[in-house]
């Protein structure tokens, strides 16, 4: 890999917007075809959202791994001599697609012959004051990852699906008393995820809940939620988990390419977007199946379709 100089001007043959899997996954197959390739990633390390997983990774096909930065490091060992430029601490500001180039945090120009977007997903969030106060102030970036930080503490955990679920399992074997808030009847998480809840004596579970408001000044002290019945309950908590799903980081690309209602890229088999230079890969383009193992191959097939034009 290569650091990004800055000071020179630059062109490519291939810009990925994106250090995760998918879009170390491009970058690999295009020099592996002969393809100059850039990858913009914005934070100062590359994973994405392998460094989210804090739980062991076992349905990866080829190999096992102890979470996901495991896996990251893993990922990075093998492609340390890949010859694709990498600049970390970057975001794209705009993209021209008529001059077929991005504007870039630190002001400069990059062209691209095609363009691949992999941003991946966003943890949603409610809007409440509080959510981002007291992160880290009793708020939880990760209930895996912060298991122990609630040892003998009250937590609420909100949310139905599969992340929300199988965060309240994991806290209940350190928390004193987990509350389960689910705005709905019932949940959406997989069965077998659900049926492990009736095991655990110190989880309450709260259907048709809404989370109203997070109260604390220094540190979270209680939340406030409305019930089914119109009654607003107030409940004493040392720490909150807000699990309520993910949307597609697609901004980007708003009014230039095909979205979905919910703003997932609309791709075709190749990976390629409404706009024939720009590609998407990944959780930002695959609402039915956000993977590793589909983010990786999406990256390979966006590839090699792109060789094939430029080739032909």
């Amino acid at each position: 890999m290569i650091p990004f100089d800055p000071s020179k001007e630059h062109s490519f043959d291939v810009v990925i917007v994106g250090g995760g899997p998918g879009g170390l996954s491009a970058a690999t197959w295009c020099v592996e075809l002969g393809l100059s390739a850039l990858i913009v990633e914005s934070t100062q390390e590359l994973g994405g959202q392998l460094l989210w997983i804090h739980n062991p990774i076992t349905n990866h096909l080829g190999g096992s791994f102890a979470n996901g930065r495991s896996m990251r490091d893993a990922l990075l060992n093998q492609l340390a001599e890949r010859r694709f430029v990498v600049a970390f601490g970057t975001e794209v500001i705009s993209i021209d697609c008529s001059a077929q180039c991005l504007v870039l945090s630190n002001g400069r120009r990059v062209g691209y012959r095609y363009l691949i977007l992999a941003t991946g997903l966003s943890r949603r969030t409610l809007g409440l004051d509080g959510e981002s106060r007291l992160l880290g102030k009793g708020v939880l970036e990760s209930g895996a990852g912060q298991r122990e930080s609630v040892r003998g503490n009250a937590v609420a955990v909100i949310g139905g699906g599969d992340a929300a679920v199988e965060n309240a399992l994991i806290l209940s074997e350190f928390a004193s008393k987990v509350y389960l808030i689910h705005r709905r009847g019932c949940f959406s998480a997989r069965d077998e995820m659900i049926s492990r809840l009736k095991d655990k004596v110190n989880v309450e579970i709260m259907f048709d809940t809404r989370l109203e408001s997070i109260d604390g000044d220094e540190r979270l002290v209680s939340i406030n939620v409305s019930e089914g019945n119109g009654s607003v309950r107030e409940i004493p908590v040392d720490n909150l988990l807000i699990r309520i799903g993910f949307a597609p980081n697609s901004s980007l690309l708003r009014g230039m390419v095909d979205t979905d209602e919910v703003g997932f890229v609309v791709v075709n088999s190749e990976f390629e977007t409404s706009d024939p230079m720009i590609y998407a890969i990944g959780d930002v383009a695959c609402p039915v199946a956000p993977t590793i193992s589909a983010a990786i191959g999406a990256g390979s097939v966006a590839a090699k379709s792109i060789h094939s034009k430029l080739k032909n």
